[in-house]
């Protein structure tokens, strides 16, 4: 039985199913044979060769763009740099935790003293980064939240998801440092900018 000729214009847009199923054969068959298999077997709507090709543009961008991320998120520099930036992001939420567990069963004077000592202690740059990340991860406990002095009016809001990413040492979103691997801006320097 032959399908029956449905017109498909330039803004009906594909499946998933169907986006797979061109995927898979972009790197093994060119767009008339693609459109062949579509034909045949399958419940696709008939297309026309104009609409292979811009799937084909579409995957050779999606498939360079998903190169060069894979490729940023192997190389030694970068897997380096990432690291030595999480300890140092892990050792502000360290002292953030310290300070609060020191303040515990203190007078409020000696606990505005610790937290005073705390907020001159800690790089601001560093709590503003980790604040981007926790933000980013845990958008409700931190809102309005940039760095500790606002952490610490708000009364120690997501205090124990603060405690979490001491212990884990990883950290989700992007701060303006993590952007900047993501948006290339740190090129084969070595880290240097």
């Amino acid at each position: 039985m032959e399908k029956p000729m449905r017109k498909v214009g330039k803004g009906a847009e594909p499946t998933k199913a169907e986006l797979r199923f061109i995927y898979e054969r972009l790197d093994r068959l060119n767009d008339g044979e693609i459109l062949n298999e579509m034909q045949e077997d399958t419940e696709f709507p008939v297309r026309e060769k104009p609409f292979i090709v811009r799937r084909r543009k579409e995957f050779d961008v999606a498939r360079n763009v998903l190169i060069e991320q894979l490729a940023r998120q192997v190389d030694p520099v970068l897997a380096d740099l990432r690291r030595k930036h999480w300890e140092t992001l892990q050792g502000v939420a360290r002292q953030v935790v310290d300070c609060i567990d020191e303040m515990l069963g203190k007078s409020p004077e000696e606990a505005k003293a610790i937290r005073q000592a705390t907020i001159e202690a800690v790089n601001d740059l560093h709590c503003r980064l980790l604040f981007d990340h926790l933000k980013a991860e845990f958008p409700d406990d931190f809102k309005g939240v940039d760095d500790l002095l606002d952490f610490f009016k708000l009364g120690s809001p997501g205090t124990d998801k603060i405690a979490l990413v001491s212990e884990r040492g990883a950290f989700m979103g992007a701060c303006d440092v993590c952007r900047g691997w993501y948006e290339g801006e740190i090129q084969e320097s070595g880290g240097k900018g």
